[in-house]
C-alpha cells in the first residue's frame, strides 16, 4: 500500500465533488523536502493556495519560508516549524517525506496541482455565478464580477498587477525627469567602457542583451569586464553604483575565469599566472600583487556558476536562487551554444526557445541578462569581416527576442593571419608597397577593438572603440582623445 493510500486527508470538499490529486501533492512535497533545490524549479508554477489539502498547503508554506531563509527544509526542520493547530502529525509528515518522486517529475506534479486548483476555482466560480443569476441582481454586474475573478485566476488581475494609466504615466515622467536633470547619467548599468555607454546608455532591466562574435574576438573577456566592473563598483560604493552579478559559465571553469580576472586586476600577463614563471627580479613582489588582488576580488559580489550541461530552465532556477540570496542586478550567461535543449527540437527552434527563456528570466528577475553567442563561419567569407545583423537570421528568433545586439570585433586578429605573400608576377616594389600598407593597418589595429551596436530597441545603432590586450584578456577604454564614436 502506498503512502498516499495509507494517508487520505479530506480537501475542503469531497474528492468526487472537487478535483484533487493527493499523489501529486505528496510527491511534490516529498521531493522538495528530500532535495530543496527542486523548489527553485517549481516556485514559479505553484503556490501554497494551489494545494487542495490544507495540511499540504501549510507544509509548502513552511518549506518556502525555510528555503527563502537559506535554511534546510528537511523533515526535521519542517516538523519543528509546524504547530499543533496546523493538523500535521509525525505520521503524516513521515508519509509525505517518503513520497519522494524525484526531481524529474517535480514540474509535472506542480503543473497538475495548479491545473486542479484552476478547475476547483472554476467550479466554485460557476456555482457563485449560478447563485447570483438566480437572485435579483443586475446581469451586467454579474458578468463584470465574473470577468474580474477569471482575470485573477490567470494572474492578470487589474487589482493586483496592472497599474492605471495615470500611474504608468507618472512613473515614466519620473524617469524622464531624472534624465532631464542629469542628461549624462546612465539609465542602466555601465559596461565599463565609456564610449559604449554613450551609445546604449547602459544595460537596463529587463533587457536581453546578445553579445555576439566569432571565436577569439573577446566575447568572454568583454562579458567578464561588464561583470567585474559592476560587482566592483557595487562593493566600492556600498551599493550606490553597480550591482551583484550572477555569471553562468558553461564553457570555462570558475578557476579559469578567476585567473583572467586576477591577471587583469594585478596587471600581470595570464601566461605568467599559468606558468608560475614570474620576473626573476620582482618575483616576490609580483606574487604579492596576485595574492592582494585575488583577495580583493573575493570581496566583490560576483557569483560564478560553472556547472556545465545546464538547460535554460536550470539556469533560470539557479539565477532565481542567486537573486533570492544575493539580490542580483545583472546576469551573464556564457554561452548560448552550450545550453542544453530538447533533442526533439531542431537546432534553430531550440535556440529560439532558449532566447525566449532568457528573456523571460530577465523579466522575472527584473535584471538585464547578457547572453553570449558565437556566430557561424559565414562572417569570414567576406572581405570585411565585421559582423552584420543579418548574420543572425539563421539563428532562429535571436534577433527578434534581443533588446540589444552587440558584436565584438578585432581587426588585428584577421590581419595577423593575412600577411601578404609575393605574387608570382609581382615586382618587388609592388610587393613591398602592399606589405607596407598591411603593416600600417596592423599597427593601427593592434590592441584595439570595436563593439558594434547592431540593434537597440530603445535607441540607435553605431560603433564604439575599446582597447583589448590579449596577454591580460581584457577590454577597456581607449585614451580619451580616441574614445569616441567611429
Amino acid at each position: 500500500m502506498s503512502d498516499a493510500e495509507q494517508y487520505q486527508p479530506e480537501p475542503e470538499e469531497q474528492p468526487e465533488e472537487m478535483p484533487a490529486n493527493i499523489e501529486a501533492e505528496m510527491g511534490l512535497l516529498g521531493t522538495i523536502m528530500n532535495q530543496n533545490e527542486v523548489y527553485d524549479q517549481i516556485c514559479d508554477i505553484v503556490k501554497a493556495e494551489h494545494f487542495a489539502y490544507p495540511e499540504h498547503a501549510r507544509i509548502f508554506e513552511v518549506c518556502t519560508d525555510l528555503i527563502n531563509s537559506d535554511r534546510s527544509a528537511d523533515v526535521v526542520a519542517v516538523g519543528h516549524k509546524l504547530k499543533p493547530e496546523d493538523g500535521v502529525d509525525g505520521e503524516l509528515l513521515a508519509a509525505i517525506f517518503g513520497s519522494f518522486a524525484g526531481p524529474v517529475h517535480a514540474r509535472g506534479y506542480a503543473a497538475v496541482i495548479r491545473d486542479l486548483f484552476l478547475r476547483r476555482s472554476l467550479i466554485t466560480l460557476g456555482r457563485d455565478i449560478e447563485a447570483s443569476a438566480h437572485e435579483e441582481q443586475d446581469g451586467v454586474q454579474i458578468v463584470e464580477e465574473a470577468e474580474r475573478h477569471l482575470s485573477e485566476l490567470v494572474g492578470d488581475s487589474a487589482t493586483e498587477n496592472t497599474k492605471t494609466r495615470s500611474e504608468l504615466t507618472t512613473q515614466t515622467l519620473t524617469v524622464l525627469e531624472r534624465k532631464y536633470n542629469d542628461p549624462h547619467k546612465l539609465t542602466g548599468l555601465s559596461t565599463g567602457i565609456a564610449s559604449l555607454d554613450r551609445v546604449i546608455m547602459g544595460l537596463e532591466a529587463p533587457d536581453l542583451i546578445i553579445l555576439d562574435g566569432r571565436p577569439a574576438m573577446g566575447k568572454t573577456a568583454l562579458a567578464q569586464l561588464i561583470a567585474k566592473y559592476n560587482a566592483k563598483k557595487f562593493e566600492e560604493t556600498d551599493g550606490e553604483e553597480g550591482a551583484p552579478v550572477g555569471f553562468f559559465s558553461l564553457e570555462m571553469s570558475a578557476d579559469q575565469i578567476n585567473m583572467r580576472l586576477i591577471a587583469d586586476e594585478a596587471n600581470i600577463p595570464i601566461g605568467t599566472l599559468r606558468s608560475g614563471l614570474y620576473d626573476k627580479m620582482n618575483r616576490v613582489a609580483e606574487w604579492n600583487k596576485v595574492v592582494e588582488h585575488g583577495q580583493r576580488l573575493a570581496t566583490y559580489p560576483l557569483y560564478i556558476d560553472d556547472r556545465g550541461g545546464a538547460s535554460a530552465m536550470a539556469i533560470r532556477a539557479r539565477a532565481r536562487r542567486m537573486k533570492r540570496r544575493h539580490g542580483l542586478g545583472l546576469v551573464v550567461v556564457d554561452q548560448l551554444s552550450h545550453i542544453v535543449y530538447d533533442p526533439r527540437l531542431q537546432r534553430v527552434q531550440a535556440l529560439g526557445q532558449i532566447t525566449k527563456d532568457m528573456k523571460m528570466m530577465a523579466k522575472e528577475l527584473e535584471v538585464p541578462v547578457v547572453l553570449l553567442h558565437q556566430l557561424s563561419r559565414a562572417v569570414e567569407m567576406r572581405d570585411d569581416k565585421r559582423p552584420l545583423l543579418s548574420d543572425l537570421r539563421d539563428s532562429g528568433e535571436i534577433e527578434q527576442d534581443a533588446d540589444l545586439v552587440l558584436f565584438a570585433f578585432r581587426e588585428q586578429y584577421y590581419l595577423e593571419r593575412s600577411e601578404p605573400a609575393q605574387h608570382a608576377n609581382e615586382t618587388m616594389d609592388a610587393f613591398v608597397g602592399r606589405q607596407g600598407l598591411w603593416a600600417e593597418r596592423l599597427r593601427h589595429a593592434t590592441n584595439k577593438a570595436e563593439i558594434i551596436v547592431a540593434k537597440q530597441r530603445m535607441g540607435g545603432i553605431g560603433r564604439a572603440k575599446a582597447y583589448f590586450e590579449g596577454q591580460y584578456t581584457r577590454f577597456g577604454d581607449i585614451d580619451q582623445r580616441q574614445d569616441e564614436m567611429l
